[in-house]
């Protein structure tokens, strides 16, 4: 075999292997699309192929007396799995992080 013929083999393994790896993760936000809220719609969301982490941020703010929601479903590059409280920009938000197949469709 050649050195052409070695680089082709070694890459289509890397691919075989990389695609392997990839984890089925939601992406959506409720600020363009309402079914990706609390009351998550499964059938009716894309999801993709992640080679990272799949994640699932909920925040929450007020407006005068009116409490906004948003939530958030996506892929990240991250490999640990836990959940945390923060505040950002004055909105209370919790961020889940997780690596299974469709992980991030709940709370």
């Amino acid at each position: 075999m050649g050195l052409v013929q070695i680089t082709l083999f070694i890459s289509l393994i890397l691919t075989l292997i990389s695609t392997g790896l990839c984890i089925k993760c939601y992406t959506c936000s409720s600020i363009r699309d309402n079914r990706c809220g609390d009351n998550f719609l499964v059938p009716n969301t894309e999801a993709r192929d992640c080679d990272g982490t799949c994640y699932r941020y909920r925040g929450e703010r007020w407006e005068g007396s009116v409490r906004i929601v948003e939530v958030s479903r996506g892929c990240r590059q991250l490999s640990e799995e836990y959940c945390e409280d923060t505040r950002y920009n004055g909105i209370n938000v919790k961020a889940c992080y997780c690596n299974d197949n469709y992980c991030n469709s709940g709370e």
